[in-house]
């Protein structure tokens, strides 16, 4: 009885993020094509986190970039202090992977691997692949 009661709670709550999500949300930077990408396919929910990741990653900088064949390796510095991540692009594949793993324990790039792509390697869209389903 309390699972059926759980249940019709998260169905309650997955319709009023649906009913959320119609009509477009607020770019906070009106001729950025990667943020119009990003909000129309990302729930309104996971757009402002996103849209929070991009705007973190506008202040990023990479310290070091190396290339070995197809893989390029960046060093972000993390802000003030001498923390780094560490971003590995592929470009066979077309794939990034960034040390913080927030991609895999979240479900959208983090700040690192946008400051990569979009900053660094001018991507103007988010690659399918990166975009999971609910």
């Amino acid at each position: 009885k309390h699972y059926e009661q759980r249940t019709i709670e998260m169905r309650d709550i997955e319709a009023i993020e649906d009913y959320k999500s119609r009509g477009d949300p607020k770019i906070f930077i009106e001729d950025c094509g990667i943020l119009k990408h990003v909000a129309r396919v990302y729930t309104r929910r996971i757009y402002t986190r996103f849209q929070h990741e991009f705007l973190q990653g506008t202040t990023k900088r990479a310290i070091n970039v190396e290339t070995e064949g197809s893989l390029t390796k960046y060093i972000i510095l993390k802000g003030e202090s001498e923390n780094t991540e560490i971003v590995q692009f592929n470009a066979l594949g077309n794939s990034i992977i960034c040390s913080c793993h927030m991609f895999e324990s979240m479900g959208w790039l983090c700040c690192h691997a946008l400051k990569v792509l979009f900053f660094d390697l001018n991507f103007t869209s988010i690659l399918e692949k990166y975009i999971l389903k609910r």
